[in-house]
This record gives C-alpha cells, sequence and structure tokens, in this order.
C-alpha cells in the first residue's frame, strides 16, 4: 500500500511552521508541541526513522507527473529540516545529526553553502567536546587529537560526502583546514570555551535556518502555482561560481539602468519564479547567496528537449534544479561586466531608499556573542536552583533580577549543564547543580 500523501504534505506543512517558529524564537514549549505533532505523524508513516531518505521513501509514493515528485520531496525536506533543527537546538542526537543529516538524506545541505559548511564544522567541534566530557567524567584520559583524526580523517571520503559534487573541492579544502585547526588547539582551552563553541552552534544554526527557509518558501510558491510543471524534459545549465556572480552583477545593472541588451526585454514565465538575492561573502567560490532585495537570480535552461531516464537515474537526481539558488537564467545575452558591485550593508544596498509609507521591515534576532559568566553569576545561578529546587530558569531569574539581568533563560540552561559537565570531570560536587541533572 502507496503511502499517504496527503498526510505527508500536512505533516510537512506543520514541519514549516516549526522552522518558522524557531526563527522567532519562541519558547522551548511551543516548539516541543509542534515537534510532538510532526514526530507522531511521521512515525505513522515511516516508522521510528528520524530522518526519512527521500531516495527510498519516495519509490513507495505513486508519482504521477514531475510536479507531484517536487511537491513530495519538497515535504520531505521541510520534515528533514524541522527536526534537524529542533534536535540541534535541544543539544540532542547531535552524532545523528552528523552522520544521517548531513551525509546521507539533506540534499540541499550538499550544495556547501556558507552556512552548511560552518555549522556543519562546530557540530563536529561540540560532538568532539560531549565525547571529551564523557571520557573524563569516566576517569579515561582525554587524547584529543586522536578524536580529531577519528571524527575528521585525512581522506574524507570516509566522511559520506558528495564527491561528484561540483563544490566538493571547496568543501574539502575548508573541512580539512578546520582540522588543521583543531589540531592545534588545546583541549583544556576547548573546555574552557565550550559556553562559546554552543552558543556559535545556535546562532549558525538560526542563520542556516533562515536561508533554507527562504528556499523552501520559493519553492512552495513554485509548486502552488504550478510553474515547476514546464521544466519536465529540460536539461539545466551548469556554471561556474564566477559564472553566477557575474550574471547576477549585469542583471542588477540592467535593473538600474533599464539596459536588457541589444533586444528589448519582455516579461516571460521564468520571471515569476526569479528570487531576490545578494552577495555572498567575498572569500568563499560557491554559488550560493543570500536572500536580499537587490539582485535577482533567474533559472537558466537549456533548450534540450531530451527526456529523463527514471530508469538510471534515482528520482531525486531526475529533479529539476530550476528552483535551487545555484540555478539561474536570463533570457539576455551574456556580457561581461567591470563595474564594482555595490556595498552591502545588513543586506541591503547602500542605495537602497525604502518608501515613505511602506511598513518598518523587521530584522530577525540573532543570539548575540556568548559573553563568559562571572563568578558572582554562577553562584546566583546555583543559590536560584537551590531555592527553587527545579529548572524553573524564568523563575531563577525573577529571584535575581540584577544579577542575572544580562543572562537569558537558554544561556542559564546552558550554563547549568556545562557546570554538570564540568564538576564531573574534575571530580567536585555538584552542590545546588543537581536540580538540572534530571532534566538534561
Amino acid at each position: 500500500m502507496a503511502p499517504n500523501k496527503v498526510l505527508l504534505v500536512k505533516t510537512a506543512s506543520v514541519a514549516r511552521k516549526l522552522i518558522e517558529k524557531y526563527l522567532e524564537h519562541v519558547e522551548d514549549r511551543t516548539l516541543d508541541g509542534i515537534y510532538v505533532a510532526v514526530r507522531a505523524k511521521t512515525t505513522s508513516l515511516f516508522e521510528q526513522t528520524m530522518f526519512i531518505d527521500p531516495n527510498n521513501q519516495i519509490k513507495g509514493f505513486e508519482v504521477k507527473d514531475q510536479l507531484e515528485c517536487m511537491e513530495i520531496e519538497c515535504a520531505f525536506t521541510k520534515i528533514n529540516l524541522a527536526i534537524f533543527i529542533y534536535q540541534l537546538n535541544k543539544f540532542s542526537e547531535i552524532t545523528t545529526c552528523l552522520n544521517t543529516f548531513f551525509h546521507s538524506v539533506e540534499f540541499l545541505a550538499k550544495e556547501y553553502k556558507d552556512e552548511s559548511l560552518d555549522l556543519y564544522c562546530t557540530v563536529l567541534l561540540v560532538e568532539l567536546l560531549e565525547i571529551a566530557n564523557l571520557l573524563s567524567a569516566e576517569g579515561k584520559t582525554v587524547n584529543f587529537k586522536r578524536l580529531v583524526n577519528g571524527h575528521i580523517p585525512k581522506d574524507l571520503s570516509k566522511l559520506h560526502l558528495a564527491q561528484d559534487h561540483p563544490d566538493y573541492e571547496h568543501a574539502k579544502r575548508h573541512i580539512l583546514a578546520y582540522r588543521e585547526e583543531l589540531l592545534k588547539e588545546s583541549i583544556d582551552d576547548l573546555f574552557e570555551k565550550e559556553d562559546f563553541y554552543r552558543e556559535k552552534m545556535i546562532r549558525q544554526l538560526h542563520k542556516y535556518a533562515a536561508v533554507r527557509l527562504v528556499e523552501i518558501k520559493r519553492l512552495d510558491e513554485a509548486i502552488a502555482s504550478k510553474n515547476i510543471s514546464k521544466f519536465e524534459g529540460q536539461t539545466i545549465v551548469n556554471k561556474s561560481a564566477n559564472e553566477y556572480e557575474e550574471q547576477a552583477e549585469e542583471q542588477n545593472e540592467e535593473q538600474v539602468d533599464g539596459n536588457f541588451g541589444e533586444e528589448e526585454h519582455s516579461p516571460t514565465d521564468n520571471d515569476d519564479l526569479s528570487d531576490e538575492t545578494s552577495r555572498r561573502s567575498t572569500w568563499d567560490p560557491s554559488p550560493i547567496r543570500f536572500a536580499s532585495e537587490d539582485f535577482t537570480a533567474s533559472i537558466i535552461l537549456s533548450d534540450s528537449d531530451e527526456s529523463t531516464e527514471a530508469t538510471r537515474l534515482s528520482s531525486r537526481r531526475n529533479l529539476p534544479k530550476s528552483l535551487s539558488p545555484t540555478a539561474e537564467s536570463s533570457a539576455r545575452p551574456h556580457r561581461r561586466s567591470t563595474s564594482p558591485r555595490p556595498a552591502i550593508d545588513n543586506g541591503l544596498p547602500k542605495t537602497y531608499r525604502p518608501r515613505p509609507d511602506a511598513p518598518e521591515r523587521r530584522i530577525p534576532k540573532v543570539r548575540k556573542v556568548a559573553v563568559p559568566w562571572t563568578k558572582e553569576e554562577t553562584d546566583c545561578l546555583e543559590a536560584g536552583l537551590g531555592k527553587v529546587q527545579a529548572t524553573n530558569w524564568v523563575l531563577i531569574k525573577e529571584t535575581y533580577k540584577n544579577e542575572l539581568k544580562a543572562r537569558d533563560t537558554l544561556s542559564m540552561k546552558d550554563k547549568a549543564v556545562n557546570e554538570i559537565k564540568r564538576r564531573t570531570r574534575l571530580g567536585l560536587d555538584l552542590g545546588n547543580f543537581k536540580y538540572a541533572q534530571r532534566r538534561q
């Protein structure tokens, strides 16, 4: 019996809501409720698997056309991403998130965006520190270099990354450079900065989720308007990173100057699928860019009329990549531009002028850089746990308003967890932090 596609799409809608709520920094209990709903429905569809493998699971659906196939793929993406964000935000199932999400099921993560690579490396470090903490708690000697070599080997083929991807070499250099930096670090220094790295992972996770949500929204809009159906049987033109940047630059100039080449530009259906993107940082050769309100990334399609051979390629490989930010298009002739790109400030060009009657632009909240805890703050947190005898962080903060005014509830929770690990590693008494140990 084929899986229920209607239930899958509804579950994906709930998963997208979880991603949106996460980016709005809602309370943990709100995310908990949404996550329980997502997991309950995915379990009924795919048993106990945490992440869905699209390559295998899509075979069970009766797919009629390319549009329906894309809709199912998009549903898988939303569900996997929501589960990944929820688990990583809780510092839970870190190993599964690395070995399954990044290496196996998440197709778009293998596009090697800056956000994906940076988050991947930080999650690796957090996992290494978790393992080192466990070894220390068991009284074992921690050989950090051996841990690094075991989790980030020189031979990256052992990590099962997408070696056939055009940006694989860039990703390989990025990860190996990070590996060399870790090998220079002292385990004691890393333990001292553990709070900082955990906060860094959360900030990068938020940034990664925001970029991925932009892609999901664009894909949902295309599916809803059924524009994806016209891409069947067409082949995407592969372009280098420099060509992508040059074309985005050219399109921006033409929008400003009103010059569309030798021929007058007329609207096409492809224009409906265009999305506004901004320049990435200059050091990264990856063709992925951030969403902004100036540059327009279009879809480049060849005139090939060759049909897709479903018997030779998996359904995922057959899907049109035209909705990915890595695929762009233009009906205009290509010319190399030599003018400098506009400077970007907070995601907007300096030439950007909002309308006077436009509503105030909402800027998403971003977690602040971690500030080391003082002894007074740590003592107040411990005293609050002893007074409340529970992990009621809001009540503890209310009890010590002045002393803990610079700390939010998430920071208090992380500090309690790290203090438990530190004291366990050193063989010290947990004190009042024992009241937080039960909720880990």
